[in-house]
């Protein structure tokens, strides 16, 4: 088992309030998930106006795919909603028994 994990920290200069923050990250959240079929959530600078960390993961068989899919979530963000990426964490973990083990 592979665990893929995104993490990105935006900037968001287009909030005017955290009102305004909360409705732009429940919207790429709610189409993130629709859209690659992953675990999202904002996971830090959850009170702070113009800026958000979020968070993504996959569990599949293979790094490459959810890498793959990660990077694709990455640009979909940067490209579909009114956000910079600052920072971006991309890595996989495996989990369980080797191939081959019994």
């Amino acid at each position: 088992m592979v665990v893929s994990l995104l993490w990105l920290l935006l900037d968001l200069p287009e909030a005017s309030s955290l009102k305004d923050k909360r409705r732009i990250v429940a919207s790429m959240k709610e189409r993130v998930i629709s859209k690659y079929r992953v675990a999202a959530a904002e996971v830090g600078r959850n009170d702070v106006q113009r800026s958000c960390e979020f968070g993504c993961a996959l569990v599949s068989n293979s790094a490459s795919h959810g890498e793959s899919v990660m990077q694709r979530v990455s640009e979909y963000v940067e490209t579909s909603f009114p956000v910079a990426i600052r920072a971006v964490e991309l890595y996989s973990e495996h989990h369980g028994p080797s191939r081959g083990d019994s």
